[in-house]
């Protein structure tokens, strides 16, 4: 989503967004969106965390936290850029479906 949307705010012009999303999602949206070249601030949305099952708030954190681990060995490797440029190239291409 990162990739796409900073390609999409290049091509208008954009420089900077506001990503609304879930307070504990709102961290791994932001280096993500950062790391893609777009200067962005959040604005995180409430969650009733204290009506969710443990179990509920225990995944999403997990997934959240290797979420941003991943994205940093990314970041740190510079592999994001060439993650960023092979989707890029793909979804420049036309699609059969166009094609036909």
């Amino acid at each position: 989503n990162a990739v796409f949307s900073a390609r999409i705010m290049r091509d208008a012009g954009w420089r900077t967004a506001l990503i609304v999303t879930d307070s504990l999602h709102l961290p791994r949206a932001l280096l993500a969106f950062r790391s893609a070249g777009v200067r962005a601030r959040g604005s995180a949305v409430p969650w009733p965390w204290h009506e969710a099952p443990f179990r509920d708030w225990l995944k999403c954190a997990l997934y959240e936290g290797l979420g941003i681990a991943w994205y940093s060995l990314l970041i740190l490797s510079g592999r994001h850029r060439r993650v960023a440029q092979a989707l890029a190239a793909k979804s420049s291409k036309p699609s059969t479906a166009a094609r036909s």
